[in-house]
């Protein structure tokens, strides 16, 4: 592949990145919060890879890991606030059953 190709595939895996980048909400439901941070890690491993087939000089691979990592975290940080609000919502129905089950007349026998 010649270094032009390499390029032009490298400046995909940017252009990919930041549609990710401009598409996050902390609002999307959780199971696509995941798609897209596996896509995420699909596109980091693309750009790395065609990045490393370029000549030192021309890497960019420190700017696109500040941004990847950033973007990462931001959908990290949505999933682990949803994956929270799981459990705080279990804990609260498992507390308002209990609740209710001492609050209702049993009958005896």
């Amino acid at each position: 592949m010649d270094e032009a190709s390499i390029k032009k595939m490298r400046d995909r895996a940017k252009s990919d990145l930041t549609s990710i980048v401009n598409s996050f909400s902390e609002h999307l439901r959780k199971s696509v919060l995941l798609s897209r941070m596996e896509r995420l890690d699909n596109v980091f491993k693309d750009f790395d890879h065609y990045d490393a087939m370029l000549p030192e000089e021309q890497w960019e691979i420190e700017e696109f890991e500040e941004r990847y990592f950033a973007i990462k975290g931001k959908y990290q940080g949505a999933i682990d606030a949803l994956n929270n609000s799981s459990i705080v919502k279990s804990s609260f129905k498992t507390s308002e059953n209990c609740i209710i089950n001492e609050l209702t007349p049993r009958e005896t026998e």
